[in-house]
């Protein structure tokens, strides 16, 4: 009886020893891949140095290891990577490049931008430095839109100006800086990584008179607007001279807005009504003309946007509108409006990055 009780033992050990001993020769583990991922989250710089080492390793196996674990490191690895990708060793040096190429492509807009530029200083690889030079304004425009919008601004895409020339897509900016801009006047400095911004809108931001400094250094500015800020008279009659090539300046002391578009004709006919907005919700509809508001005879749109301008936003004012009912004949409405303020109704998605598209060994 003892015997077998021993034997038992023996067998259930052997077992144990089966289950937790190491894998045979090729297998991966679920285990050791946790370590993995751990060690990678986790790397620090005699790490990265060793992997870096590695790249020009005798062993096929260790060299693509040592790839993949620096290509996930990221930022950290950056420095020593673009070291050995202007190394004399060309295994090394081809295999760093790659990793520059795959971190050129990553959601991580700083970790691009540090990227390309790192490649665009290969004068050593032409190829690989000429077409990093052409991307790399790009992504800097890019990065600087999504830190615009993380300091309170937004941007919309211009879609009167956005297509393709010469086979590469253009993209031009409105960029709006509104009440809820966080970022100062400091910050403002992101606008000259944006080269296509056509538009800069202030509306009421909290912001002086040096705000309007940025304007100056924006090639392809087209046009400002200015609602409801606090910038000075001075500064304000200023500004055409410090922005010349500016023809198309609208200001307005209240950054009150109502929502609607209209065709410039001899009435105030509303072509479109912007979802969301006060014109909606207060029940304006496309095709309406307004004739007064508060009382007053409006003659036409461009009288129609003065007049809405002497008000605040969060008035609510008494619109008159007249409007074709189903059976054709017009019908005349009045509708309180609450304005709101102008400020982005919708942001769209920044174009997909253009890739660098090299072949890599």
């Amino acid at each position: 009886m003892r015997f077998l009780m021993n034997l038992l033992r023996l067998v259930l050990i052997a077992i144990l020893l089966g289950l937790t001993g190491p894998s045979p020769a090729g297998e991966a583990t679920a285990p050791a891949d946790q370590s993995n991922s751990e060690e990678e989250l986790s790397i620090n710089p005699q790490e990265i140095a060793q992997l870096v080492d590695d790249l020009d390793s005798d062993q096929f196996d260790l060299r693509e290891r040592a790839q993949a674990k620096l290509t996930l490191a990221g930022s950290p690895a950056l420095a020593q990577v673009a070291d050995a990708a202007r190394s004399a060793s060309l295994e090394s040096s081809t295999r760093a490049i790659n990793i520059l190429l795959s971190w050129s492509e990553e959601e991580d807009r700083q970790l691009a931008v540090d990227a390309l530029e790192q490649l665009a200083a290969m004068k050593h690889r032409p190829i690989e430095s000429a077409r990093a030079a052409e991307v790399l304004a790009e992504v800097r425009e890019l990065a600087a839109l999504e830190k615009i919008v993380s300091l309170g601004g937004s941007y919309q895409v211009n879609p009167q100006l956005s297509g393709v020339i010469n086979f590469v897509p253009t993209i031009h900016y409105q960029i709006i800086i509104g009440s809820e801009w966080r970022g100062g006047i400091e910050s403002l400095k992101l606008l000259d990584e944006v080269p296509h911004a056509w538009i800069v809108r202030f509306y009421s931001p909290p912001l002086g008179d040096e705000a309007l400094d940025c304007l100056q250094r924006l090639p392809q500015l087209a046009r400002v607007e200015l609602y409801g800020t606090k910038f000075s008279k001075e500064a304000i009659e200023n500004l055409p001279q410090k922005i010349p090539n500016v023809k198309n300046i609208d200001i307005r002391e209240s950054a009150a807005f109502l929502g609607i578009r209209g065709d410039g004709g001899q009435n105030a006919h509303v072509v479109e009504v912007v979802p969301e907005s006060a014109a909606a919700k207060g029940g304006i509809r496309r095709g309406d003309v307004i004739t007064q508001i508060a009382g007053e005879e409006v003659e036409n749109f461009a009288a129609l946007t003065a007049m809405i301008a002497q008000f605040q936003p969060g008035d609510t004012v008494l619109l008159t509108v007249v409007r074709r009912a189903e059976n054709q004949e017009f019908q005349t409405l009045e509708l309180p409006v609450t304005l709101s303020q102008w400020g982005p109704t919708s942001q769209d998605e920044l174009p997909e990055l253009r890739k660098l598209n090299l072949e890599r060994r």
